[in-house]
């Protein structure tokens, strides 16, 4: 879609707009109802001779989501698990209840299923819940749960 006369700005507001529509938590933040879509979507419209509605349309934020209350959700669910006072479910898919006493390889699977980490060596894991720490304003005390 690239024309000889597009200019690097264009592709850059283009290829904002792309994320825009593709990533969720990109469109989430600035997507419909921020000055960032309308602007875009004006300078675009600018150069393709549409409308900044017709533009909108087309770059929509695909499903957007607020990635803050994804992380909470998995961190409370993480702590939940963890934590012994409430029900989790086994391997075996059956609800278990009361105090559990996990291993540390046991501990650290259920900490890399419930937050989904990538890694699977601990020092990697640790940046991990590092950088979802440092994305999150939630005091996380997996030591109390």
């Amino acid at each position: 879609m690239n024309t000889p006369t597009e200019t690097t700005a264009i592709k850059a507001i283009r290829h904002v707009l792309n994320r825009i529509s593709t990533s969720p938590e990109v469109g989430y933040y600035m997507g419909w109802g921020t000055e960032s879509f309308s602007l875009l979507a004006r300078a675009y419209g600018e150069h393709t001779g549409r409308s900044e509605n017709e533009v909108q349309d087309e770059f929509a934020p695909n499903m957007a989501r607020d990635p803050r209350k994804e992380l909470r959700d998995r961190i409370e669910d993480l702590e939940r698990k963890l934590s012994g006072s409430h029900s989790f479910y086994g391997e075996d898919g059956e609800p278990c209840y009361g105090a559990r006493n996990l291993t540390a390889d046991e501990f650290f699977a259920a900490v890399q299923s419930a937050l989904l980490l990538r890694s699977h060596e601990p020092e990697r894991c640790l940046r991990e819940i590092s950088t979802l720490f440092e994305a999150v304003d939630l005091p996380i005390n997996l030591l109390s749960a």
